[in-house]
């Protein structure tokens, strides 16, 4: 009730359109009058496992932490392409490449991956065994959309390198082969010279090869797989990693120097992660009276049922909506202490037919069918101020001629094919990217960080109705 009180004077003063096929807002003719009005209907919500969890993501996350909820692991993997500069030379001139075989050919002196990350979950002393493997050709295609459950496993070609790392080997951050100091935190697995040799061998044999990041996958090093072997206890985002070919070169004053060239896996190329997250099952039952959950990553959402015959119900069979509310209040876990995950900052609302096509093609909210709501510290709840537009909708789409609904005896659906999930929404835990100037959504992902939230079970709808006086 901390601000319905407040909302109900607003309505008041609120225009609302009278017209049904858009349920948006707008202003009513001057001689006509209108009746304001509020009600309450209760939507009842429960969890379930997330599937078809788009993996292509900008940023994804490799380690393995233990889980306290589920009492069992989460690894996260991942397989990447990588990148050329374009319109950028990458080796010098074959006469200054000075590192050589016996038989004076180009090779390198050394190659190693390295992943930046920005955040880290868990105990930075903590030993991982990380493998690198080659992708098989045409593992990575453009165009294809993959998802958490995907088996990098097949994508597997030749194992390059394996190392324990940890996080007290990359924070700090200097790179093993360059004197300069890396801005960011990173670890790194020392790889086969030999795919440098190739890659180098390649460079001066084929150079259109090199031409841009397409032609390089396909035809000289179609990219990697990474891979926690063994090992519990860190997580980090790798917001970019590099494969580092090191050898050494004829300066321009005549010496000899040491440097790289740096292959880097970024967003610009195909990126997928695989994520396995065991025990879920398991959590749905616990408290499903009372509560529902949501976790991340590829982990748990909340599922609500939207009451449409009785928000639409008696007295506003013909009703205008300005606005739909409610909040999802959030049980403060039990159990705290660093140990645990933090809550989810944003969720995504979004008609449960509509999910895969929402994330596949990267769409963002336009609070008509899809509305963020971001969690409030203060009222430790998350808040959907406006999903009228989308209720609207719904009401338009599957309400028959007769004002009857499906299940009604009677109802004569006005679309080809009735979902079971017609009234059902889905609320889903997502990463949010911003502007930093205008603030406007630029991006809306599936969020692979480690978080989970205990959520009240059900929440009432407040309701605002317009009805034109006859």
């Amino acid at each position: 009730m901390r601000r319905y009180i407040y909302l109900c004077v607003l309505a008041v003063f609120a225009l609302v359109s009278c017209s049904e096929d858009t349920g948006t807002v707008g202003v009513f003719p001057d001689n006509e009058k209108v009746d304001f009005s509020q009600g309450t209907a209760y939507a009842d919500t429960w969890s379930d496992v997330m599937s078809d969890v788009k993996a292509n993501s900008s940023m994804p996350y490799l380690g393995c932490v233990y889980d306290p909820e589920t009492k069992t692991a989460i690894r996260s993997s991942f397989a990447s392409q990588l990148a050329v500069v374009e319109d950028y030379d990458l080796f010098p001139a074959k006469d200054d490449f000075l590192s050589r075989d016996a038989l004076g050919n180009p090779v390198c002196d050394s190659v190693y991956m390295k992943f930046f990350f920005s955040e880290y979950y868990g105990d930075k002393s903590a030993p991982l065994k990380v493998s690198v493997y080659e992708l098989k050709p045409q593992s990575l295609v453009e165009g294809v959309t993959y998802y958490t459950d995907a088996d990098l496993d097949g994508m597997k070609g030749a194992l390059l390198g394996s190392q324990a790392v940890s996080l007290y080997d990359g924070v700090g951050g200097v790179d093993p082969d360059d004197s300069g100091a890396s801005t960011y935190p990173s670890v790194s697995v020392y790889l086969d010279k030999g795919v440098g040799d190739r890659i180098v061998a390649a460079y001066y044999n084929n150079p259109s090869a090199f031409a841009d990041s397409y032609h390089f996958a396909r035809d000289v090093f179609p990219g990697v797989l990474v891979k926690v072997e063994n090992g519990e206890g860190f997580m980090i985002n790798v917001f970019t990693c590099g494969l580092y070919v090191c050898y050494k070169s004829r300066a321009d004053d005549g010496s000899v120097k040491r440097v790289h060239s740096n292959f880097p896996g970024t967003k610009e190329v195909i990126q997928t992660s695989c994520i396995e997250h065991e025990g879920l099952a398991g959590l749905l039952s616990m408290g499903s009276d009372t509560e529902t959950r949501v976790k991340t990553p590829a982990g748990i959402y909340t599922a609500m049922s939207l009451p449409l015959p009785e928000i639409f119900g008696g007295e506003h069979v013909n009703d205008s909506i300005s606005r739909v509310e409610f909040i999802l209040q959030r049980y403060v876990s039990i159990a705290q202490g660093e140990s645990y995950f933090d809550y989810p900052n944003y969720l995504l609302l979004l008609p449960a037919d509509e999910y895969v096509e929402f994330f596949r093609d990267n769409k963002l909210p336009d609070n008509i069918t899809s509305f963020l709501a971001s969690y409030s510290q203060t009222y430790n709840a998350y808040e959907f101020t406006n999903i009228a537009p989308l209720v609207t909708r719904l009401r338009d789409k599957y309400r028959d001629s007769m004002s009857r609904w499906p299940g009604e005896q009677g109802y004569v659906s006005p679309v080809a094919e009735l979902s079971d999930r017609w009234d059902e929404v889905m609320i889903v835990p997502v990463a949010v990217k911003a502007d930093q100037n205008s603030g406007s959504v630029t991006s809306v992902e599936h969020d692979f960080s480690l978080s989970s939230a205990r959520l009240v079970r059900g929440t009432d709808l407040h309701i605002y109705y317009a009805r034109i006086k006859q």
